[in-house]
């Protein structure tokens, strides 16, 4: 295939581009991801079924490889723009190039593709999760002109479909904590709980051993020893040396003659740990926040990657583009999804503070 300059302001709307480093235009992620669902949906219309009547499960590499034959009329492999877009192995087919695997990544992570292992996938059913008063996100593997909203407003102005009304036939309705992931009404609730379940006996020094003090929004590590009062639990944390990872731990410690000890402990993970805290926070009247930079065509969020995993996977569903670097993530929102956003994140109990600028 020739070469050939394209207009991609004529072929996309302004919210389906992104801008490379050197002010090229590209696909957005949620671009991307509806060439994504179209060419799953059509190949798993061709997969055989399997005893039960249900599709086969497809790998994720040949979801990949059909998307990048399908954007072969668009994109030259000798134009700049293909170079941007699949990398620098184009002749190889090289579809694992870091946008178009960002957005088939991100479209398991919301769950619109669901991962059954071995790299297989299946498109989920539709689900619709209320975000407020006639505000629904709608998680499917289908795309959009196959879930019955033909007048819909989308647009690709997320990478999961915002929507101000329901698809005409079936949906599974799911809350937004379901939807996330969380295991309990709220954070407050969750923390209660891990924090009143039964803790394993044991004794042992808990020298290098740090204990979460929360006394503003964020977390502070402090020395067992500055602890006053030892009769409520507490979230620990120790690692042996910085080759190895923080284990996490809920503890109830003890003042003995040879210093702090710990005299009943229960391991938990980066996540709950996480949760624990959070509701912590919360109950003691501290909201975490998330600053944002807002502009009349877009508002962007950073967040690092030790901020809760359900608040980075909410920013994932309702951006319509994101960039990761250094270990955080700048996620683009329509202002139009700016105030749906803020307030599902106030239900979470993260505050999303924000500061105009001029173009």
């Amino acid at each position: 295939m020739t070469s050939a300059s394209l207009d991609l302001q004529a072929l996309f709307r302004p919210e389906e581009l992104r801008l490379t480093v050197d002010q090229r235009a590209v696909p957005s992620t949620s671009c991307l991801a509806e060439f994504l669902r179209a060419s799953a949906s059509a190949l798993f219309d061709e997969v055989p079924a399997a005893p039960g009547g249900a599709p086969l499960p497809l790998s994720g590499r040949v979801v990949r490889i059909i998307v990048t034959e399908r954007l072969l009329p668009l994109f030259s492999f000798g134009t700049t723009v293909g170079d941007t877009l699949f990398g620098e192995s184009d002749h190889e087919l090289d579809v694992t190039a870091p946008h178009l695997r960002s957005a088939f990544d991100a479209l398991l992570e919301v769950g619109d593709f669901i991962d059954v292992g071995n790299g297989r996938i299946y498109p989920s059913r539709t689900r619709a999760i209320a975000l407020g008063p006639e505000t629904w996100l709608l998680v499917s593997g289908a795309p959009t002109e196959l879930l019955g909203l033909p007048d819909s407003p989308w647009h690709r102005r997320s990478l999961s479909r915002v929507v101000s009304r329901l698809p005409d036939h079936p949906v599974i309705e799911q809350s937004l904590n379901a939807w996330l992931g969380l295991h309990a009404l709220d954070y407050i609730h969750f923390s209660r709980l891990q924090l009143a379940q039964p803790l394993e006996p044991q004794r042992q020094s808990a020298t290098g051993w740090e204990i979460a003090r929360l006394e503003s929004p964020r977390t502070d590590w402090v020395e067992p020893e500055t602890l006053s009062d030892f009769t409520q639990p507490v979230v620990a944390r120790y690692r042996p040396d910085e080759q190895h990872p923080w284990q996490r731990f809920i503890a109830r410690l003890h003042q003995g003659p040879q210093g702090v000890e710990c005299v009943a402990a229960r391991a938990i993970n980066y996540g709950d740990c996480s949760r624990i805290l959070h509701g912590q926070k919360i109950l003691r009247g501290f909201m975490p926040r998330l600053r944002s930079t807002e502009s009349e065509t877009e508002c962007r969020v950073s967040c690092d990657s030790y901020f809760l995993a359900e608040v980075q996977r909410l920013l994932l569903a309702l951006s319509f583009d994101f960039k990761e670097s250094e270990g955080v993530t700048e996620y683009r929102v329509s202002p139009t999804l700016r105030s749906v956003l803020g307030h599902a994140l106030a239900g979470l109990g993260v505050d999303l503070a924000g500061n105009k600028r001029h173009e």
